[in-house]
């Protein structure tokens, strides 16, 4: 009887033994390469713009968020029913064409 126990013992044990198909890393995933790429190439047509000031209207009830580019210049976006501006966003570049 106790032969029979060994092989069910040691197949447990190797069942603990063999890792998740998922990866186990400490505080990091893993993104796709493809995933990747498309985040170069969104990056390459925004830039960072950081919170300037905010500009209330009280005529049409409407908030601008006025931001500083990284390039120099601002970047308006407007805000309905809210007086919360983001602290840092990224703005699309503009060309001058």
């Amino acid at each position: 009887m106790t032969k029979a126990v060994h092989p069910i013992l040691f197949l447990a044990f190797l069942a603990l033994l063999v890792p998740d198909a998922e990866p186990q890393a400490a505080g990091r995933t893993y993104v796709p390469q493809q995933v990747l790429e498309d985040k170069k190439l969104r990056n390459a047509k925004t830039e960072t713009c950081r919170l300037a000031r905010l500009d209330r209207n009280a005529d049409e009830d409407k908030n601008i968020c006025v931001y500083r580019r990284q390039s120099g210049g601002t970047f308006n976006f407007e805000l309905e029913n809210s007086v919360h501006c983001t602290r840092e966003i990224q703005c699309p570049i503009t060309t001058d064409e």
